[in-house]
């Protein structure tokens, strides 16, 4: 897979070998394979931090009052995940 840059600023395009794969079509193809409850955003787990999920479709930062459910207590992208104390005992 490679990433090419888009005629919409910020916004990647995924060539795959099958295609072009971007925020506004990737629930097609997968949800060919699972089950896709389209929540009307795409999340960009780089860019999203802390309480906030950055959405790729719209290009907007929205605030997850739900943290995906209860399923993420710190939230996305904690700067203490990339500590390299902890990174080091992570490894060890």
């Amino acid at each position: 897979m490679t990433i090419t840059k888009s005629v919409f600023p910020q916004t990647a395009i995924y060539r795959t070998v099958r295609g072009e794969i971007t925020p506004a079509t990737v629930h097609a193809p997968i949800g060919k394979h699972m089950l896709v409850d389209d929540l009307g955003f795409v999340v960009d787990l780089k860019r999203s931090s802390g309480p906030y999920i950055y959405d790729s479709l719209t290009n907007r930062k929205l605030l997850d009052f739900f943290s995906f459910v209860a399923s993420m207590p710190i939230g996305m992208n904690h700067p203490k995940l990339n500590d390299a104390k902890f990174l080091e005992r992570l490894t060890a």
